[in-house]
């Protein structure tokens, strides 16, 4: 099998992901936030408006990812991206936050990280070829 055809093959996956995560967003009790989240940290977003800052970030050894992430209007987008990468928004209370990435390379790695007003609130990595890492949660 060609690794364009492996591709190909993983895309549904990779939109499967996204879907399930997605119609999932508001099922979480929030209990899964890592230690020292924003909502315990008094991080640098505007407690009394509820504004905070999120970046999402991609990094690893991987020279290329596709990704799918949440923006600030409540859409998706989708981009293919040499790596590393990130870009910010303000983000409100409640917002889903979502960033995925997947290796377009036949060996590598991928990492995908959410930091809300400079701390970091998710991540995950995956290794290998076409391999996918998703991050993912409620807003702060």
């Amino acid at each position: 099998m060609s690794f364009k055809a492996l591709e190909a093959g993983l895309r549904p996956l990779h939109t499967l992901a996204l879907c399930c995560a997605l119609m999932t967003a508001g099922c979480g009790g929030g209990s899964d936030a890592e230690a020292g989240s924003p909502a315990s940290s008094g991080g640098s977003g505007d407690a009394g408006t509820g504004s905070h800052t999120v970046s999402y970030l991609v990094t690893g050894s991987a020279a290329s990812a596709m990704l799918t992430y949440a923006n600030a209007q409540g859409g998706t987008e989708q981009v293919t991206v040499a790596l590393p990468w990130s870009v910010n928004y303000n983000m409100s209370q409640g917002d889903f936050l979502y960033v995925s990435a997947q290796n377009q390379e036949a060996a590598g790695d991928v990492t995908t990280t959410i930091q809300v007003d400079g701390n970091t609130f998710k991540t995950s990595t995956s290794s290998g070829a076409y391999v996918i890492a998703t991050a993912s949660g409620s807003c702060c």
